[in-house]
């Protein structure tokens, strides 16, 4: 026999399965077979025979059939992994595509341990599978996922799970499932047509139908599932499975992402189970870094994708894909836009412009289409703008320079686009178009930063473009004002360009911006006049640009910066910001400031005036130009003038402050050629305006600088002569016009020009006569209200009209202004001051002129000089002081002579008398000048200067300080005459002239100066006398200062300055400071080694150097050491110490001589700082900053002067602080070098000071450390840094509070650099903030910082932690577990005690103490702490949380304070809902901390309590719930107070809310519970709690038909409770049971209840029981369908003792009952227990001779039935209800009933709700007659009811009468017979008369019909 063939074997195979198949008859043995014979079975698909593989198919149909129908399990990881086989289904596609067909049938049929274990065998290779069968084998996984439960987080299992999966070795099958992952999460049914193919939003229709298997809805809405339910759980089961240790970050990256803002339709638990994930990944994901891998780079990249998705192209070719939800965009550019690498780079730069079009182009209503409301595209757009924010801020400049311009265009047509459709809509932003205002602002802050990065391309530039669009904006008068705000903002970033070294100065373009602001500024003032601009409005900002875009000397610039301060002029609105930036712009040293050279082309930082150059931006505006332009034509302000006359086409709101700002231009020009001058005039902010003016009036060399420059005008034919002619002519014009200003230039112009160029105004007649009218007018020399005005104005006309009048082209008009000046001086007062000052001022200057005698004759010069005398001699002070002024000018000049004196006798005494009585420093002054009348040569002349100059020395008694420098000059003046510079400052006041040679001559010999000099330093310097020791000081000073250059003078500067020395020490701080200027003086004229000696002395002095003669002087018995009255003796002799003497007297008298050593030094203490004023004011810092050079040696041997000179520099004092810093500055060339050298001498030496005794020391050292560590790298200072902090927070507590101030801003600086270092995020080294975060956190959580005892410390190191929390970051981490358990106590011990007294105390202030615990939860909640606790939460892992949560546990149950346990409550719910998996494993530990704090005094911190373990019992073991569960059952059977009951109810409601899965596993336990207490009836506040929480988890009577047994139970055991509330409870839940369980109860239900409301019902009544009894009765009526008689005899029974009770107001609902009972006893004859029941309780009831106490008016006004009412009401429905008929034998039970009835109680209040008892009674007694009663009875019947039927009060009464007891009592009257004919009639007519009255028509048709019926 031949072998068979392969082919016949294989078949013969095949056949024998099939017949076993065949013959397997049970489920179970054909499941055995399948698993064996299946898999092989397939495999025989690969044979190459045909028919073979049919018989294959063959057996498979038959297979088919057999298990479509049963349960059969299929051998699904066999087959599964046949097909994975690469030498099989790799090979065979029929095989693969059975095994596929299997799998897919049989996965469903395996129990879930199988399921799980084909995971791995799917993951595994997935991404090799035939791209045919992926959609398939993905589906498969996505129906296990589902069941899949990941191990804790960071376990070992779950680390291991990376190799589980063989993710590995095996990365692409992450990335396939990760890539298939993320487009499922964007998977959902909104479906969209793409290219005629169906799909969904972010999705392509080939995604699609991979993931819905070619586009079927079934796929994931399958038969018999709610929609959309099984989508969901897939997502979930994603998330879940990505959370999981298989995977890292960057992978959960984007699938996270999108299932948080993209889902739709679904579930919150996907968004908030996605977004969980993706908060505690995102962090660790490296958008910005990413190593080499290009992990953020990809990351990027898809993001990008996802945005553009629907909008891009890929390679030239549509990409086909609907655009993603517009929430999905928004969270992907709100991402972008904190990422710098999204937006760096030609790859991602390029995208931003793509962006913005997508976002803000036209098409973006036709691309995102799901707007869920009208806000949603603004939300969209408004994070786009930030993220073109963002890139502006953070891009590359090369990516900058290359789409800046297109982005910046982009904005400006946004812009555009946005005010055309406000305009649409109404032309305001805030009317139809919400939202708007915001979108511009920020299109225009982008705008600003983008044009700021690209200055030098989109902002300075010819067309000035972007300039113009945004002052454009600013001038719309519709801009809002955030808009408007928006620009100004934008505007102000583009200032710091201009500052850019990248920038060159260009000619055209400042032209045209200077041109552009002087447009702008011109229309605004013009639109709204000076004084009206807007604050902060296009001025303020053109004025901005002006002073930081225009070079200085540009006189555009100059004249916005005049116009700017017109334009605030008369402002009530406050404009000083705009006069502030404005002054900057024309103040050199501002200019500088703003401008810094640093920053600027130009190497000087001096001013330069040569125009032959190329100007910088210091240059000084050209005195020319300037003029010119501001005498030119502005046509654009010609509206805002208005009619004022305008005079040289300067507007009046500027005129004055032109003419100052030219004159000082004028002066600058003339000194720019002195650079050392040019320095000190622009070195600080008082120097271009105060020191200029003082240089001009007191400094000759100034004064002859300026003079040279106007000759070189006046001289030269260049444009400055018509410049300087124009000055002339606005300066004189605007004096004419009263304009401010205007006369001191035109003096001072006067007395510096060359007299032939003043000849020519002197020459105009007109002008003569103006000022002379000036000068004489009315108006202005009444006495009246303008009497008043400045003296000094006067006097300045006055001078004016002398310069002129004396030129010998007015001669002509002299002698007749004379006359009129002699005659005006008669009128008085004014009047006659101006005309003494101003005749005084003509004789001086033609006396000057040297023309006096020429001019006037000798009579008219005695006549005038008399005149002048006589005006000592008045009685008017202001007449004295002209007549002292006008003699000082006549006596300098000479022409005052002893021929005038011998007619004006006493006249010195008189002068005398004025300066020593009077006080008056004009007769001070005429003294000296008066002193020149007498020659120091002549023996006659010499008492008179005696007599003068000790009238002089006397004045030092006077306490006026200005009288003692008025002393001095006059002293220097009677001593040097006109050798003194001041009389030469102040009176050669014409260009050329000089003084009179007869006047110079009377001091030629200088005898005088050396005696006055002899008699100050020798004498009156070595006085004690303080008084004198001031004047002696001021009049050295003035002859050093007047006479210095003298060489009798200069032969005595080393006494002189030995003399200022001693002053130093002086009390008085007005004579240290002269004192040091003075030492100023001395040094400047000194010579080397003078100058070496002060300045050893000075160093010596303040680093306390004792070997070094110092400042601190000489001390004598009576050298003062303090003020009278300051120390205080008590004794008669000694009132106070004051002088040495004082103190050697006292010490000797108490026998201590250690006293003198203690005064001694409290007195070098005010003497050393006494000392340490006078660097101030005057510069004594300059005598060592000048001599630098000299000292090196010096302080290369003394490095302890770099510490304490450091310190002094922030000393409190500013005038020490100035003149220290000025001497660091000149000694320390290299202050960095210096401070690197010195650094830690410095800080040690600061660590000691500042906890010196000396407050001044320790502010000093507080300040000094301050700025000392700043900049530092922190490898220098952290080894002290646990010290500085130290001492830091102890001077914080100082007792002075400029020092607490000063430590305060101490730890600032400190907090700031710590929380700098510890930001590794934003690039600090991490090496730094571990060391610092070493050091620093166990020093701020110690008892040096939040347990400190001072609360400002506390508080501030609260401050640093919370600082430290928001920015450490992870490097804090290690650090959380303490530092939470710190700030939780502080909740505590930093609120407001008040809170505590109010809690307390709530009644007195009419509060509760609910409503002051809810301010005190609302505090808890938004407190800053809490905030940093949850931030501290973010940071927390597995191993940090292991330490937290038995410190969190610890807290728990030590907290104090209500703030503190509800932190703790809150951090737990926290921990819960945001890191449940690190919190799960010590939940059970934290909810049993929660359960022994959970019954708290303060009620609401037992309900934050509650709601933590509602939280907590999320992650709780089963136990720990049940535990709970009991504890809250504890509280409510065992406690009496209502608090803890109702904490039960809140315990087990935050439960179900908090942990409803939990809460449902476990209902068994909880809700029969819930059942019996929602049944308290001793609170209303419990049991609505517990009915809350039963109506929540329950769905009706279903659920206590479920936990029938558990509820009855546990109300059945509590029937005999100790507690009455608890037992009273449960007999009350048995009843509800009762009455729920309803008809439809069961035997079996009957069974568990019966006897236990047979318990319930027992016992005596108790209010609240006749619920019970009902309950019982209904139960009982709902029996009957089950008959037992033995229960009906039970309940007979029960139900008539019941009715027998005692207690009225309980028998009376007992009677109810039992009428009840008797309805549905339909069987069984009562009456007679009920007839005896019923008599008994009503007459005993009538036997009470007691008024009804419970009838009485309740809300609403309604009657509550009184016990009786109700009793008799309940007792006839029972009658009622018993009486049936065929069981009485008699009609006496019928006559009882109607007896009731007709005749109620005595005493009763039968009111309408009786009365209708009574109807609803009769009907039911006629009703139930059969055969009529005897005719008594039925009239009876018939009169009472009749009575109920007429009632008018009532319809409703008269309808229940009619329709049921009328009606029944005519039927059984028409079924009588002969007997009844009476009873008939009378009915009849009754029933007649009744509908003929009855009103309502129903009732009237009834009683018609009934008649008829008769």
């Amino acid at each position: 026999m031949a072998a068979p063939t392969d082919e016949a074997r294989e078949l013969s195979l095949l056949n024998n399965v099939e017949l076993r198949i065949a013959l397997a008859d049970t489920e179970s043995k054909l499941q055995v077979l399948l698993k064996t014979y299946l898999t092989p079975i397939l495999l025989k698909l690969a044979s190459p025979h045909a028919a073979v593989r049919n018989k294959v198919i063959a057996i498979c149909q038959h297979v088919n059939t057999r298990i479509k129908s049963q349960p059969i399990q299929l051998p699904v990881e066999a087959l599964l992994k046949q097909f994975k086989d690469p030498e099989v289904g790799g090979k065979h596609a029929l095989i693969r595509n059975f095994d596929l067909m299997y799998i897919q049938q049989g996965v469903g049929r395996i129990d879930t341990k199988d399921r799980l274990a084909l995971l791995p065998v799917i993951v595994s290779g997935i991404s090799a599978t035939p791209q045919q069968h992926q959609s398939q084998i993905f589906n498969i996984l996505l129906e296990i996922l589902p069941y899949y439960v990941p191990p804790p987080r960071g376990t070992t299992e779950d680390i291991a799970l990376l190799k589980y999966f063989s993710f590995d070795t095996s990365p692409e099958d992450a990335d396939f499932l990760h890539n298939w992952f993320t487009k499922l999460m964007l998977l959902n049914f909104q479906t969209v047509a793409s290219s005629g193919q169906q799909t969904c939003r972010g999705l392509t229709p080939a995604e699609y139908s991979f993931l819905t298997f070619g586009g079927k809805k079934e796929t994931w809405n399958p038969p018999g599932r709610i929609a959309g339910e099984k989508l969901k759980d897939a997502k979930i089961a994603v998330l879940k499975f990505i959370s999981t240790g298989a995977w890292t970050d960057e992978q959960r990256y984007l699938p996270t992402l999108l299932a948080s803002a993209n889902s739709i339709n679904e579930n919150s638990k996907v968004v908030e189970l996605a977004e969980e994930i993706f908060k505690r990944s995102a962090p660790g994901v490296p958008l910005d870094g990413g190593g080499d891998d290009g992990v953020g780079e990809k990351l990027i990249d898809s993001l990008y994708q996802y945005l553009f998705f629907g909008e891009e192209e890929e390679n030239g070719v549509a990409r086909g894909i609907p655009p993603v939800r517009w929430t999905l965009r928004q969270r992907i550019i709100t991402i972008l836009a904190k990422s710098k690498r999204s937006v760096s780079g030609e790859k991602f730069g390029r995208k931003v412009p793509l962006v913005l079009d997508l976002i803000l182009g036209r098409s973006i209503a036709d691309t995102i289409v799901d707007w869920a409301d009208p806000g949603d595209k603004r939300k969209l757009k408004r994070e786009t703008f930030l993220y073109a924010n963002w890139f502006s801020r953070m891009t590359d400049e090369l990516i900058i320079e290359r789409y800046g311009p297109g982005i910046v265009e982009k904005m400006r047509y946004f812009i555009a686009e946005e005010n055309n459709r406000i305009l649409e809509r109404g032309g305001s932003a805030s009317r139809g178009f919400k939202g708007a205002e915001d979108l511009r602002g920020l299109a225009f802050e982008t705008m600003g930063l983008i044009c700021r990065r690209l200055f030098k391309t989109l902002v300075y530039e010819p067309e000035l473009a972007v300039l113009r669009f945004m002052f454009s904006t600013l001038r719309d008068q519709s801009t809002t004002a955030g808009v408007r705000q928006s620009v100004e903002e934008a505007l102000s970033s583009l200032l710091v360009g201009f500052s850019s070294s990248g920038v060159e100065h260009n000619e055209n373009v400042e032209d045209a911006m200077a041109e552009l602001l002087v447009e702008e500024v011109e229309d605004e003032i013009r639109v709204h006049g000076y004084g009206q601009v807007r604050k902060g409005g296009l001025t303020y900002v053109a004025a901005r640009f002006a002073n930081r875009g225009l070079g200085f000397a540009n006189v555009k610039g100059k004249w916005i910066c005049l116009l700017a301060i017109g334009a605030s002029s008369g402002s009530t609105g406050g404009r000083d910001e705009l006069v502030e930036e404005a002054h900057r712009g024309l103040d050199p040293y501002w200019y500088k400031m703003l401008n810094p050279k640093s920053q600027i082309v130009a190497d000087e930082n001096k001013m330069i005036v040569d125009m032959k150059v190329k100007k910088d931006r210091y240059s000084l505006p050209d005195f020319g130009e300037l003029i010119e332009y501001i005498t030119s034509s502005h046509p654009r302000l010609s509206g805002a003038h208005g009619n004022t006359n305008i005079l040289h086409n300067i507007p009046p709101a500027i005129y004055a402050n032109a003419v100052d700002y030219c004159r000082k231009i004028l002066m600058m020009q003339a000194i720019s050629s002195s650079p050392e001058h040019m320095e000190e005039f622009t070195s600080d902010s008082h120097s271009f305006t105060t020191k200029l003016n003082n240089a001009f009036t007191t400094d000759a060399v100034i004064r002859e600088k300026v003079a040279e420059l106007i000759s070189s005008y006046v001289h030269s034919s260049s444009p400055q002569q018509s410049a300087l002619a124009n000055f002339f002519a606005i300066a004189i014009d605007g004096m004419l016009l009263d304009i401010p200003n205007c006369a001191e230039a035109w003096v001072d112009l006067c007395e510096l020009a060359p007299q032939d160029f003043v000849a020519n105004w002197a020459g105009q007649p007109e002008k003569v006569d103006s000022l002379l009218k000036m000068v004489l007018d009315e108006a202005f020399s009444t006495t009246g209200a303008d009497g008043n005005r400045d003296l000094e104005k006067r006097n300045l006309l006055a001078k004016a009209l002398g310069s002129v009048l004396t030129h010998s082209a007015c001669d002509a008009n002299l002698h007749d202004v004379m006359e009129r000046l002699m005659s005006m001086s008669k009128e008085g007062g004014y009047k006659t001051y101006t005309a003494i000052i101003a005749i005084g001022y003509i004789l001086g200057r033609l006396a000057l002129r040297n023309r006096l005698e020429d001019t006037l004759d000798k009579e008219s010069i005695s006549k005038n000089v008399y005149l002048i005398l006589k005006c000592l001699g008045s009685t008017d002070r202001i007449v004295i002081e002209a007549g002292l002024q006008a003699l000082c000018e006549i006596s300098v000049f000479g022409v005052l002579t002893e021929e005038h004196l011998q007619t004006a006798e006493g006249f010195l005494d008189k002068l005398k008398m004025l300066a020593t009585q009077l006080n008056m420093e004009r007769a001070i002054t005429g003294l000296g000048c008066f002193s020149l009348l007498y020659s120091s040569d002549k023996e006659e002349d010499q008492n008179v200067l005696d007599g003068i100059e000790e009238t002089l020395y006397a004045l030092h008694e006077n306490k006026q300080l200005e009288l003692s420098f008025a002393v001095g000059e006059a002293l220097s003046v009677l001593a040097a005459g006109w050798s003194s510079k001041p009389l030469a400052r102040r009176y050669l006041d014409i260009r050329g002239a000089s003084p009179p040679a007869q006047v110079v001559e009377k001091r030629k010999d200088a005898k005088l100066l050396k005696k006055v000099l002899s008699k100050i330093l020798d004498k009156f310097s070595k006085s004690t006398k303080p008084s004198l020791r001031r004047g002696v000081c001021v009049w050295l000073l003035s002859l050093v200062e007047g006479c210095g250059d003298m060489e009798e003078v200069s032969s005595r500067l080393k006494d002189a300055q030995a003399a200022f020395r001693g002053f130093l020490v002086d009390r008085e701080e007005f004579v240290q400071e002269t004192a040091s200027r003075g030492l100023t003086l001395v040094y400047e004229k000194g010579d080397k080694e003078m100058k070496d000696e002060l300045v050893r002395s000075l160093i010596a002095s303040f680093t306390g150097d004792t070997k070094a003669q110092t400042l601190a002087g000489q001390v004598t018995a009576d050298t003062q050491l303090f003020e009278p009255g300051v120390l205080q003796t008590g004794t008669s002799d000694h009132g106070s110490i004051s002088t040495y003497r004082d103190i050697m007297s006292l010490a000797s008298e108490v026998g201590d001589p250690s006293l003198i050593y203690r005064f001694m030094s409290l007195a070098r203490h005010n003497s050393l700082w006494a000392s340490r004023a006078s660097f101030g004011r005057y510069g004594l810092g300059t005598i060592l900053s000048s001599s630098s050079t000299s000292v090196d040696g010096y302080l290369t041997e003394n490095p302890k002067l770099y510490p304490k000179l450091y310190r002094y520099r922030f000393d409190p004092n500013p005038n020490v602080r100035k003149s220290m810093n000025d001497i660091w500055s000149a000694l320390v060339k290299d202050s960095q070098s210096i401070l690197n050298t010195y650094f830690d001498n410095i800080l040690q030496d600061l660590l000691k000071s500042i906890l010196d005794r000396e407050w001044r020391v320790r502010e000093a050292s507080c300040a000094a450390l301050a700025d000392l560590i700043q900049g530092k790298e922190i490898s220098r200072y952290a080894s002290y840094l646990e010290k500085i902090w130290g001492v830091a927070f102890k001077v914080m507590d100082d007792i002075k509070e400029s020092v607490r101030v000063a430590a305060l801003a101490l730890c600032r600086v400190l907090a700031s650099i710590m929380v700098r270092i510890v930001d590794v995020d934003s690039g600090a080294s991490q090496k730094d903030a571990d060391m610092v975060l070493e050091n620093l956190m166990p020093f701020l959580l110690g008892i040096q910082g939040l347990e400190a005892q001072a609360k400002e410390v506390q508080y501030f190191a609260l401050d640093t932690l919370m600082k430290l929390i928001k920015n450490a970051g992870k490097t804090l981490r290690r650090y959380i577990p303490e530092l939470i358990e710190k700030l939780l106590g502080l909740l505590s011990t930093l609120e407001h005690q008040a809170l505590n007294y109010l809690h307390l105390n709530a009644s007195k202030y009419n509060l509760t103490e609910e409503k002051i615990d809810a301010a005190r939860l609302s505090g808890v909640r938004g407190s800053p702490i809490m905030d940093a606790i949850e931030r501290c939460l973010d940071l927390v892992d597995d191993a940090i949380m292991a330490r937290l949560a038995p410190r969190l546990t610890y807290t728990t149950r030590k907290a104090v304070g209500m703030p503190s346990k509800v932190g703790c409550s809150r951090v737990m719910v926290t921990l819960v809902v945001r890191h449940s998996f690190l919190t799960k494993p010590h939940a059970d530990e934290l909810l049993k901390a929660v359960m022994g704090v959970i019954l708290d005094r303060n009620d609401a911190v037992s309900t934050s309590w509650a709601v933590a373990a509602g939280y907590l019992c999320r992650l709780c073991g089963q136990d720990k719930i049940l535990a709970l569960v009991d504890l809250a059952k504890k509280f409510w059977f065992e406690h009496e107070e209502e608090r803890a009951r109702a904490l039960s109810g809140e315990i087990v409601h935050d439960i179900s809310r908090h942990a409803a899965d939990r809460f449902n596993s476990l209902s068994s336990a909880i809700l029969p519970f819930t059942f019996m207490a929602k049944h308290d009836i001793s609170s209303t506040v419990v049991a609505s709690t517990f009915k809350n929480v039963w109506v929540e988890n329950t769905g009706g009577s279903g659920a206590i038909k479920l936990h029938l047994r558990e509820i009855v139970t546990i109300a059945e055991e509590n029937l005999g409770s100790n507690r009455w509330a608890v037992k009273q409870a449960a007999a009350i839940t048995l009843a509800d049971v009762c009455t729920s369980l309803g008809k439809d109860i069961t035997k079996d239900q009957a069974d568990v209840v019966y006897p236990a409301m047979v318990s319930a019902v027992g016992g005596k009544s108790w209010d609240g029981k006749e619920r019970v009894l009902e309950g019982y009765v209904e139960l009982v009526g709902n029996l009957r369908k089950i008959p037992d008689g033995k229960r009906d005899a039970e309940a007979k029974k029960i139900v008539i003792r019941e009715a027998k009770r005692n207690n009225k107001v309980y028998q009376a609902q007992a009677l109810k009952n039992l009428g009840k009972f008797v309805g549905y006893m339909e069987t069984e004859d009562f009456f007679d227990e009920v007839q005896e029941i019923v008599g008994s309780a009503l007459e005993e009831e009538d036997g009470e001779e007691q008024e009804d106490k419970m009838d009485i008016d309740e809300k609403g006004g309604k009657i509550v039935r009184s016990t009786k009412n109700t009793l008799y009401f309940h007792s006839l429905e029972a009658l009622g209800q018993a009486f049936r008929p065929k069981f009485y034998k008699s009609e006496d039970n019928l006559g009882k009933v109607i007896g009731y009835i007709t005749k109620p109680p005595s005493g009763l209040h039968l009111n309408y709700e009786g009365k209708v008892v009574q109807a609803e009674v009769m009907e039911t007694l006629a009703s139930r007659l059969t055969n009529p009663p005897k005719n008594v009875t039925v009239l009876t019947m018939w009169d009472y009811l009749v009575r109920l039927a007429s009632d008018r009060g009532s319809e409703e009464l008269r309808a229940k009468a009619v329709r049921g007891g009328v009606v029944n009592l005519a039927r059984l009257a028409k079924a009588m017979g002969d007997d009844g004919k009476d009873v008939r009639i009378k009915v009849k007519g009754d029933l007649e008369k009744m509908a003929g009255d009855e009103r309502s028509p129903s009732l009237r048709a009834v009683l018609e019909e009934v008649v008829k019926g008769l």
